[in-house]
């Protein structure tokens, strides 16, 4: 912080930091002709690539579909637990599937990153 800043806030108080402000910028340029130092240039972004594209997107669908996959089997569970209470035959092989079906997805979810690896190395 500067001595004008400091003058400053003595007399005008801490609510008009603004006036601070600007005498940091134009006091420099009126006493003594040069223009104050320009900010560093902003950085560029770097370039989207496809492979990162796709990098990204196989991250968030495995995420997505892991969470499905616990989801379902949780489900499933929840299917198997109420066949027991209700001694329905059908509802207990009903529930059965479902457990097949989302150990399956789970299978899948987890046979994903192999298949995207020969895709990814078939593509270079």
């Amino acid at each position: 912080m500067s001595h004008f800043n400091s003058i400053l806030i003595l007399f005008v108080g801490e609510h008009i930091r603004w006036l601070a402000f600007v005498s940091r910028v134009l006091l420099p340029v009126v006493f003594t002709g040069k223009k104050p130092p320009a900010p560093p240039p902003t950085p560029t972004p770097p370039t989207p690539s496809i492979s990162g594209f796709f990098d990204n997107l196989y991250g968030q669908l495995t995420l997505f579909a892991g969470a499905m996959t616990v989801f379902f089997f949780a489900l499933a569970g929840l299917f198997y637990g109420a066949s027991i209470l209700t001694s329905s035959e059908r509802a207990r092989s009903h529930a059965i599937a479902s457990i097949y079906g989302a150990l399956i997805g789970l299978a899948l979810v987890l046979l994903a990153g192999t298949a995207a690896a020969i895709i990814r190395n078939a593509a270079q």
